[in-house]
């Protein structure tokens, strides 16, 4: 199961110590929208971390899928 697309958005207002909430949006064609928010640094690249979490993501399906192929559920 691919991850069809990524996406995320930042916040537009920082928290007092800099950092910013980060919700990232992931969407396949099965499990639908999976969302995952964080507070990142200003230094974090969103991107890079979206989309490693897009490649760890196509991996759990897989396996999820395969688990129900194996055990027949």
């Amino acid at each position: 199961m691919p991850i069809q697309s990524s996406s995320y958005v930042a916040d537009v207002f920082d928290q007092i110590d800099g950092r910013v909430w980060i919700t990232e949006t992931h969407v396949d064609s099965v499990a639908g929208p999976l969302m995952f928010a964080y507070l990142a640094a200003d230094t974090t690249n969103a991107t890079a971390v979206m989309n490693d979490r897009a490649v760890q993501l196509e991996d759990q399906l897989a396996e999820a899928e395969f688990e129900v192929l194996i055990n027949g559920a």
